[in-house]
C-alpha cells in the first residue's frame, strides 16, 4: 500500500473514531503501533490533526497516552522560524509541540556572527523569545 493511501486510510478512520489512542488505531487498522505513531506524528506536523495528552491511560513512561483526532480547520504545514521558543509558547504559536520542533530551524541564524565567547552566553541564556521562559534547544 502506498504512503498516501495509507495516510487517507488512518484519516479517514480517524474521522470515525473519538480520540483514539496510536495502539487502539494501530488495531482497529491491523497495523504495527509504530507505523501508525509515525504516520499520525506526520498528520500532527502537517497540521492536518490534533493531539491531547490522556494521562489516565497506562503507559510505561507514566505520563499518559497521546490521543488523536481530525483538525476541523487545517493548519497547514508550519513556517520555517529560528525563534527558539518554551513548550507553552510552542503550542500557542503551532498548535502542538511536535509541529514547532520539526518547524524550528535552530539558532545559526542568529549565532552566526558571534565569538566563541558570545556564543556560549547565548547557549546557556537559553530562554524564549516570547515570554522569556526557559526553552527548548
Amino acid at each position: 500500500m502506498s504512503r498516501e493511501r495509507t495516510t487517507e486510510r488512518i484519516t479517514a478512520r480517524l474521522r470515525d473514531l473519538s480520540w483514539p489512542t496510536a495502539k487502539e488505531l494501530a488495531a482497529d487498522l491491523h497495523m504495527k503501533d509504530n507505523t501508525v505513531r509515525g504516520y499520525l506524528n506526520q498528520l500532527v506536523v502537517d497540521g492536518v490533526i490534533e493531539r491531547q495528552v490522556d494521562e489516565t491511560v497506562h503507559s510505561p513512561t507514566q505520563m499518559g497516552a497521546n490521543r488523536y483526532r481530525v483538525r476541523d480547520v487545517p493548519l497547514g504545514p508550519a513556517e520555517p522560524t529560528t525563534e527558539g521558543l518554551c513548550k507553552q509558547c510552542a503550542e500557542s504559536v503551532f498548535g502542538d509541540e511536535l509541529r514547532y520542533l520539526k518547524a524550528w530551524v535552530g539558532d545559526a541564524a542568529k549565532t552566526d556572527h558571534l565569538d566563541e565567547e558570545a556564543l556560549q552566553h547565548y547557549t546557556d541564556e537559553a530562554t524564549c523569545d516570547r515570554c522569556g521562559g526557559r526553552r527548548w534547544g
